[in-house]
């Protein structure tokens, strides 16, 4: 369910947002909307059936304001994105399958887990339960947990790992009287509350000097060796067998613990109490949609030359594995003609066009949350706009242009991508649009997607 607040958005896109205006004078053009998802099919040709619900795949898209019955497709069904379900609220829950520790993404290094209970085996060796995740150099992680034992007193949650955190040492919470016990001077925060009976949530936070793919955040159990008289703590599963529940995972950027969402699968994000919003999710890898060629059969629209063009994309991103607007694709970056992504240190907006790359200063783009570009090409001046951000200008280079076709989604040079990144409103016109209309369009689709922001 969308709800009532999804349904006064899709509203809002309908009389604030004039996709028809846009269209008019001759020009031609269209306009991908989530609102309504019935233009969503999971299959490109007939018979179709509608994506409706979160990880349905999408196989063709149908264009919400214009004319031409445009699409945007994907026949190929290993190179389809789903429809995902996110909180309005944005993402921040990094890790996947939050709540569902049985799921091999969570890997108990000693013990077994079943459904949520992790039983510690007979061994010497300590017993952490961690899910791989993919750290960034400079950024801050938090990361909180709850945990539900009757078996120990203490417990231990840590970012530990000299590679990736510069430090080896945890956080020890003593459960009896819901306190830090152990906080080491590396954590700038850990907090520990009780949430019921037996059951606590805690959390960690620290910096990270180095990225890559760590192991090194863990929780397992432990004991003090003197009765909790020294911060003494260590563990030994011979001695002290037992279990734990574990519930509600989070990892997030920053130093803040928010509320807990659930991230039942990648494509499926809730937040308790919190409304959300339907988007087509990409791998990074290799899904992407191309415009139907009943509408153009070439690029026209990314052709840097006589041509003047304009359009506006609404994306929303955790990983900078993924083209944010349009793109003629090619097998190396050199010859593309145009293609918008995040850059992949910074986060911030760089282009490609005809060969030459402009990296803009604008808001991180890959921070969850919703971000609004709008562009225009006058046969002259390359202007983009992110945000609330004033134009910059790009720079366009003389490579030789590519005669395929637009596509969203993938960057054919990327790597994996630790998340999916989607987008909602995806526009395209086939002329420059005046400052007015571009001003009017970017202020209406900043106060529908990043009011308060």
């Amino acid at each position: 369910m969308l709800g009532l607040r999804l349904n006064k958005l899709a509203a809002a896109i309908t009389s604030v947002y004039h996709f028809r205006s846009l269209f008019g004078g001759g020009a031609s053009g269209y306009s991908f909307s989530p609102y309504p998802t019935e233009k969503y099919r999971q299959t490109y040709g007939e018979p179709a059936t509608a994506a409706t619900a979160a990880g349905d795949p999408i196989g063709a898209m149908q264009s919400a304001h214009s004319a031409s019955g445009s699409i945007l497709y994907q026949s190929t069904s290993g190179n389809r994105p789903v429809l995902g379900r996110f909180p309005k609220t944005g993402i921040r829950n990094l890790f996947t399958y939050t709540d569902t520790f049985s799921n091999a993404v969570w890997v108990p290094t000693a013990g077994s887990i079943s459904g949520r209970t992790y039983t510690v085996d007979g061994t010497t060796a300590t017993h952490p339960m961690h899910q791989s995740h993919s750290v960034i150099s400079g950024k801050t992680y938090t990361y909180s947990i709850d945990v539900e034992t009757t078996s120990y007193s203490y417990v231990a949650l840590g970012l530990n790992s000299a590679t990736f955190f510069g430090n080896t040492a945890v956080c020890y919470f003593r459960l009896s009287d819901s306190t830090v016990f152990v906080q080491p001077a590396y954590y700038t925060a850990a907090s520990i509350e009780q949430v019921s009976t037996n059951r606590w949530r805690i959390s960690v936070t620290g910096p990270c000097i180095s990225s890559g793919t760590t192991t090194g955040i863990r929780v397992y159990p432990a004991v003090s060796t003197d009765g909790g008289a020294t911060a003494t703590v260590t563990f030994n599963g011979t001695t002290y067998p037992g279990t734990l529940n574990y519930y509600n995972a989070q990892l997030e950027f920053g130093s803040t613990k928010t509320a807990y969402q659930d991230v039942t699968s990648s494509a499926d994000i809730t937040e308790t109490g919190v409304g959300s919003n339907q988007l087509p999710l990409y791998d990074g890898v290799s899904d992407f949609v191309t415009l139907g060629a009943q509408a153009y059969g070439t690029a026209t629209l990314c052709a840097l030359s006589t041509n003047a063009f304009s359009g506006f994309i609404v994306v929303r991103t955790l990983t900078k594995n993924i083209t944010i607007g349009p793109c003629q694709a090619s097998a190396t970056g050199a010859n593309r003609s145009l293609q918008f992504y995040p850059h992949a240190t910074t986060g911030q907006l760089s282009v490609i066009s005809r060969g030459t790359t402009t990296d803009l200063t604008t808001a991180e783009l890959t921070d969850g949350n919703f971000h609004v570009v709008g562009y225009r090409w006058d046969g002259a001046t390359f202007s983009v706009w992110v945000d609330r951000l004033a134009a910059q200008t790009v720079t366009v280079g003389t490579a030789a242009q590519e005669a395929e076709n637009i596509t969203v989604g993938a960057r054919t040079e990327s790597s994996t991508a630790q998340f999916l990144p989607g987008h909602q409103e995806v526009i395209f016109i086939d002329r420059a649009l005046t400052a007015g209309e571009m001003a009017s369009t970017m202020s209406s689709l900043n106060a529908i997607y990043r009011a308060g922001l």
